[in-house]
């Protein structure tokens, strides 16, 4: 990753390789990104602060992203983006995949813009719990 952003000038991102906040140090140590994605599902809630924090302190760039999650995971991703900022892309269209959405309310797409919600927690509700299929 390091020679392919030193070499080509182009912006690369840190994805699958950042499980983990020392994973962070080492890809900020070998100077390997320009971004580092974080996913709640790959390091938890907690770690994705950590991981953020030491990035944007490190002076690189922010994005999150998903792992084919319903809008209630990418709702709390949505508010790790809104309660941190500092992040210059979302990537947080995985629910858009989802044949059904099994829960109504909270964040909304507005084309390719999120536009949060107002109300207390996700402001979620459930709307059926029996069948959730993706796009193939």
């Amino acid at each position: 990753m390091a020679a392919i952003r030193r070499e080509t000038g182009i912006p690369v991102a840190a994805d699958e390789s950042v499980r983990s906040l020392a994973d962070a140090h080492e890809v900020v140590a070998r100077g390997a990104a320009d971004y580092i994605n974080i996913k709640i599902m790959k390091t938890g809630v907690a770690e994705a602060v950590e991981i953020a924090s030491y990035t944007k302190a490190a002076g690189l760039k922010l994005m999150v992203g998903g792992m084919i999650e319903t809008r209630v995971a990418m709702g709390c991703s949505f508010s790790l983006v809104l309660g941190l900022g500092g992040f210059d892309v979302l990537d947080l269209d995985t629910p858009l995949l989802l044949v059904n959405d099994p829960v109504s309310g909270g964040y909304r797409y507005d084309g390719p813009h999120l536009q949060p919600w107002s109300e207390p927690g996700l402001d979620m509700q459930t709307t059926s719990t029996s069948h959730i299929t993706t796009i193939e």
